[in-house]
């Protein structure tokens, strides 16, 4: 449920920038007189907001749907590695550190396993 209110967060502020943008750039067409330069009318300030207040919602949307594609593979692999992965574990004498059967050192202390027992 946390990944469908996230990717509807995200598309939701992305479909929000961009009405955000496009209304603020048509009023912003349909203004004639004003410069949008300092100082700023309200009108003006407005009309930015949208503009600009659509673009930060853009990009903050772009950025929230990637993060959540990435970490949604990112766990999806570490899920498929977790349950395709070794189910007996080598115990270091020295650190107590586990690794997998088939390791010829410790990647904690770096002691050398002996033959007999990585089988």
């Amino acid at each position: 449920m946390k990944k469908v209110m996230g990717y509807a967060g995200s598309i939701g502020a992305i479909i929000l920038g961009l009405i955000m943008f496009v209304v603020g750039y048509a009023l912003q067409e349909d203004s004639f007189g004003y410069t949008f330069r300092p100082p700023y009318t309200p009108y003006e300030m407005l009309v930015l907001f949208f503009k600009f207040g659509g673009v930060i919602l853009l990009i903050l949307g772009v950025v929230m749907l990637v993060l959540l594609i990435v970490a949604n593979r990112y766990v999806s692999q570490n899920i498929k590695e977790m349950h395709n992965g070794p189910t007996e574990f080598l115990t270091c004498p020295v650190c107590h550190c586990k690794t997998t059967p088939d390791s010829a050192e410790c990647p904690n202390c770096h002691y050398q396993f002996k033959e007999q027992n990585r089988k």
